[in-house]
Protein backbone atom coordinates (compact mmCIF):
# COMPACT_ATOMS: atom_id res chain seq x y z
CA UNK A 1 0.00 0.00 0.00
CA UNK A 2 1.36 3.20 -1.42
CA UNK A 3 0.87 6.58 0.03
CA UNK A 4 1.25 10.09 -1.13
CA UNK A 5 1.82 12.87 0.65
CA UNK A 6 1.07 16.29 -0.25
CA UNK A 7 2.85 18.34 1.39
CA UNK A 8 6.24 15.94 0.39
CA UNK A 9 5.11 16.37 -3.30
CA UNK A 10 4.81 20.00 -2.98
CA UNK A 11 8.50 20.58 -1.45
CA UNK A 12 9.77 18.24 -3.17
CA UNK A 13 8.73 19.96 -6.39
CA UNK A 14 9.77 23.15 -5.48
CA UNK A 15 13.09 22.15 -4.84
CA UNK A 16 13.32 20.41 -8.31
CA UNK A 17 11.35 23.63 -10.59
CA UNK A 18 14.07 25.93 -8.52
CA UNK A 19 17.03 24.19 -9.18
CA UNK A 20 16.12 23.49 -13.18
CA UNK A 21 15.05 27.16 -13.51
CA UNK A 22 18.25 27.90 -12.55
CA UNK A 23 20.24 25.72 -13.88
CA UNK A 24 18.30 26.85 -17.66
CA UNK A 25 18.85 30.71 -16.86
CA UNK A 26 22.59 30.09 -15.96
CA UNK A 27 22.75 27.71 -19.11
CA UNK A 28 21.01 30.10 -21.55
CA UNK A 29 23.22 32.86 -19.64
CA UNK A 30 20.29 34.90 -18.53
CA UNK A 31 19.67 37.77 -16.29
CA UNK A 32 16.90 36.65 -13.34
CA UNK A 33 15.88 36.79 -10.53
CA UNK A 34 15.40 34.55 -7.61
CA UNK A 35 12.20 35.38 -6.54
CA UNK A 36 10.92 35.55 -9.69
CA UNK A 37 12.53 31.82 -10.08
CA UNK A 38 10.64 30.56 -6.85
CA UNK A 39 7.50 32.11 -7.77
CA UNK A 40 8.09 30.12 -10.92
CA UNK A 41 9.13 27.10 -9.37
CA UNK A 42 5.87 27.40 -6.68
CA UNK A 43 3.41 28.00 -9.52
CA UNK A 44 5.05 24.57 -10.98
CA UNK A 45 4.96 22.71 -7.03
CA UNK A 46 1.35 24.07 -6.78
CA UNK A 47 0.40 22.59 -10.44
CA UNK A 48 1.96 19.23 -9.51
CA UNK A 49 -0.73 18.83 -6.61
CA UNK A 50 -3.88 19.52 -8.74
CA UNK A 51 -3.00 15.54 -8.95
CA UNK A 52 -5.10 15.18 -6.09
CA UNK A 53 -7.93 16.63 -7.39
CA UNK A 54 -9.15 13.96 -10.33
CA UNK A 55 -12.47 16.15 -10.70
CA UNK A 56 -10.08 18.96 -12.43
CA UNK A 57 -8.64 16.65 -15.03
CA UNK A 58 -8.98 18.44 -17.49
CA UNK A 59 -5.77 20.67 -16.23
CA UNK A 60 -3.59 17.37 -17.40
CA UNK A 61 -3.95 17.75 -20.77
CA UNK A 62 -0.94 18.45 -23.38
CA UNK A 63 -2.48 21.70 -24.11
CA UNK A 64 -2.71 22.82 -20.98
CA UNK A 65 0.64 21.60 -19.67
CA UNK A 66 2.15 23.36 -22.64
CA UNK A 67 0.18 26.26 -21.12
CA UNK A 68 1.63 26.03 -17.51
CA UNK A 69 5.22 25.78 -19.34
CA UNK A 70 4.42 28.82 -20.77
CA UNK A 71 2.93 30.04 -17.72
CA UNK A 72 6.19 29.18 -15.48
CA UNK A 73 8.72 30.69 -18.02
CA UNK A 74 6.57 33.63 -18.13
CA UNK A 75 7.10 34.26 -14.31
CA UNK A 76 10.46 32.89 -13.76
CA UNK A 77 12.17 34.53 -16.52
CA UNK A 78 9.83 38.08 -17.81
CA UNK A 79 10.20 38.12 -21.31
CA UNK A 80 9.48 41.08 -23.15
CA UNK A 81 7.53 39.10 -26.22
CA UNK A 82 5.84 36.07 -27.19
CA UNK A 83 8.87 35.89 -29.30
CA UNK A 84 11.30 36.26 -26.56
CA UNK A 85 9.63 33.37 -24.15
CA UNK A 86 9.59 31.05 -27.33
CA UNK A 87 13.41 31.71 -27.33
CA UNK A 88 14.03 30.81 -24.08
Amino acid sequence: DYSVYIDVLFFVNLMINTVILTASATLMKLKYSPLRVFSGAFTGAVYACIIFFPEVHILYTLIFKIIMAMLISFISFAPKSFKQLAVQ
